[in-house]
This record gives C-alpha cells, structure tokens and sequence, in this order.
C-alpha cells in the first residue's frame, strides 16, 4: 500500500468535497494525505499541517486519531478516539471541550498515521502516548500539556469577570459597532483559525460570523437536517464560538437570534440545539432567548450512552418559531 492522494481545499466548485474524495481513495486501500484546517487538534496537529490517513486494516483503540463523519451536520473531522462503548466510539478535538458524540465504526473512515509539518515529521499524538493523551482529554486535563498553559490562570479570571452581571451591563454601555451577517468560505476560513474549529458551508449548513474592527470573533451554524437523518429531523444550531478577549459583549445572543431569524423566514416551525447543563453562561442564554428544555427520543439512546462514557450529557432544548 504505497499510492497516495494528496489534496488541499479547493474554491473550485468542480473540485469533489474532501469526504468524498477521500473514501473514494480509502476504498480502493490506498492511503490518502491532505492538509488539515482549524485548530480542534491543537497543539498535536496544527492548522495546515499535513496528515496522512490510511484504510481500518486493524482495531480501533482508544487514544487513535480518525477521520469520521460528524453526525450532526455530515461534516468530516480528524480527532481522537476518547473511549469505546458497545461497538461505539466516543470522539473529541483536543482543543475543544466537547465530545462530537458516540461515533459508529460505519461512520470512521480511517485513521492517521503520520503528521507533518513544514516538511518534517511530527509525533501529532499518535505514538504510544495517544492512550494516555485519550485519557487526559477524557476528563478535560489535555490542557495540562497546552504550550500556552502559563495563559490559563488568566484566561480563567477573565472567564470570571467576564460572568459578572456588572462587567456585562457595563461593556454593553460603550455601543460597540459589531456586525453579524452570514459566513462565506473567506469569513470560515479565518473563524476556524481565529476559534480553532472545523466547519463547512452548504446547502444544509448556513454559519453567521459576528465581526468587530474587521476582524470574525464569533461564530454560530444553523443545520438543517433532512428527512432521512431520523434522530434529529429539522432545524439546529450548533457551533457557537465567540473568541474569548470578546465574551460577555453580546455576540452569542445576536447571532443566536439572526439564526433564529433566518429559521424562522425559511418556514421552520422549531429550532433545536444540544448543551451541557454544566455551561451556565449557554444555558443561560438559550433560556432568555426562549428555549426550553425538551425530549428527542430519537437521541435519547446516543445521549445515554455519552452519560455512561463520559458522565456528562447534553440536554436537548427547541424554541418553537410558529407560536
């Protein structure tokens, strides 16, 4: 198995989505290299760093890095095997605080094998660490070995100042010019270097970006789920990234609601969205903008089994647009 495939993202409309073009060429049991985007793998595997994947010729095991489908929005992704249930895997970015969920085995495509970076090879994670690494990201310690640790303890008060009703109420005061309006392929781009996320623009996926002084500091997708995705038929929204110097302004709310405004013009009788009961500062916000707390059965069974992996699950909350 000596043949590979290099590729990079394309403008060009004739171009195959990378998904695509890629099982195609795992498929045929070559192995496939491409340039990654984003920076859900940091500080392992970098924005643009190269990562060669190759076809499942062995078991998948915890702390292995794979390409997979994400189930939410039918996006690939690279990220790492957390943990195993039941013919399940749970993976999770190592720079994102959020599982994508329990992934089935139909669902991976195929798993890396080497990174590189500016010519040279890189460890990326994969060596006989990745176990170890798996573990530490698990249960939210993978900071620990963050080049920016020093950073933390800042980011941390700031996160606390940044929660104070006063701080809020005082920063909204100074009529900051903030401007949302729906992502093009050039706003995704910088959001996910800016934000450290892997996102996709499509017929089913609309992303709003809000942009302060020229520069994107937040970011929200609104996902429309066909028929055929039973589990979760309709509108979502997913992804909502909002750089942290900038939190506690009020982009979160602002492009939650032209989201909502852009379901609710489109026909959608409701507007779903999954979050962590442990994150406050979003349930919070879901809740002022109307959200409720709802059942999905449809993806009860993913949700349950997230709670016996990781002892964490979502709650999945809707907002109904035609009341």
């Amino acid at each position: 198995m000596t043949s590979y495939v290099s590729f990079e993202d394309s403008q060009d409309q004739k171009t195959p989505p990378l998904k695509d073009l890629m099982q195609a060429v795992i498929d045929k049991d070559a192995s496939f290299r491409f340039r990654a985007r984003g920076f859900s793998m940091y500080p392992f595997i970098e924005d643009r760093d190269v990562i060669t994947l190759e076809p499942l010729h062995r078991p998948l095991g915890r702390g292995d890095v794979v390409a997979f489908r994400q189930p939410h929005a039918d996006k690939l992704a690279v990220h790492r095997i957390v943990s195993t249930k039941e013919g399940s895997f749970l993976v999770k970015g190592d720079n994102i605080p959020k599982p994508d969920g329990l992934i089935l085995r139909k669902d991976i495509f195929a798993v890396a094998s080497a990174v590189q970076r500016k010519g040279k090879r890189i460890g990326g994670g994969l060596g006989s660490a990745r176990g170890l690494l798996a573990f530490l990201s698990l249960h939210d310690l993978l900071w620990a070995c963050n080049p920016h640790f020093p950073l933390i303890p800042f980011a941390f008060v700031l996160r606390s100042i940044q929660g104070l009703k006063s701080y809020r109420t005082a920063i909204r005061h100074l009529h900051l010019s903030i401007q949302i309006r729906e992502a093009n392929e050039a706003d995704l781009e910088e959001a996910q270097d800016r934000l450290g996320f892997i996102g996709s623009l499509g017929p089913l996926v609309t992303g709003f970006v809000a942009i302060m002084h020229s520069r994107i500091v937040g970011y929200v997708d609104l996902v429309r789920h066909p028929q055929e995705n039973a589990h979760n038929v309709g509108y979502w929204i997913f992804g909502l990234y909002i750089w942290l110097p900038c939190r506690g302004l009020g982009l979160g709310e602002a492009l939650c609601r032209q989201a909502i405004s852009c379901a609710r013009a489109e026909g959608a009788k409701e507007l779903s969205l999954l979050v962590y009961p442990q994150n406050r500062a979003a349930l919070n916000l879901y809740r002022n903008l109307g959200f409720e707390p709802t059942i999905n059965p449809g993806l009860e069974g993913q949700l349950e089994g997230e709670l016996k992996t990781t002892g964490k699950r979502r709650t999945v909350m809707s907002l109904r647009l035609d009341s």
